[in-house]
């Protein structure tokens, strides 16, 4: 039996950013998905030219941007990546991005739902 997979979406995080900033929750959620593919492009040359450092910061910097945005599981996927930047084994980080770039899209679908349960 395998496990379940954990939630896409930190709805609490969701939830408190609504609270803030109400019906710009909504533009703040597109920006995020626009900003998702200039992301994934920065993080893939950093791989294809394995330059760890590059990684890194790309890699903290879309973490920072997925958890505050409530993506907890794109949040994680980049921390992984993170962190084999920083111990240099660029050799684990293909198959990686390869996960990441499904949970970006399987993240972006679920904001997409969630931003249209708000209108």
């Amino acid at each position: 039996m395998s496990e379940p997979l954990p939630p896409l979406l930190d709805y609490s995080t969701l939830s408190t950013l609504h609270g803030v900033f109400g019906a710009k929750l909504v533009l703040l959620i597109d920006q995020f998905i626009l900003h998702t593919d200039t992301l994934l492009s920065d993080i893939t040359a950093a791989i294809d030219k394995a330059n760890a450092e590059d990684l890194y910061f790309k890699g903290q910097q879309f973490k920072g941007t997925s958890l505050q945005m409530g993506a907890s599981q794109v949040g994680k996927r980049c921390a992984e990546l993170e962190l084999l930047a920083e111990h240099q084994q660029m050799q684990h980080t293909v198959l990686l991005l390869e996960k990441l770039k499904q949970e970006v899209n399987a993240t972006n679908q679920a904001l997409i739902h969630f931003k249209q349960k708000l209108t």
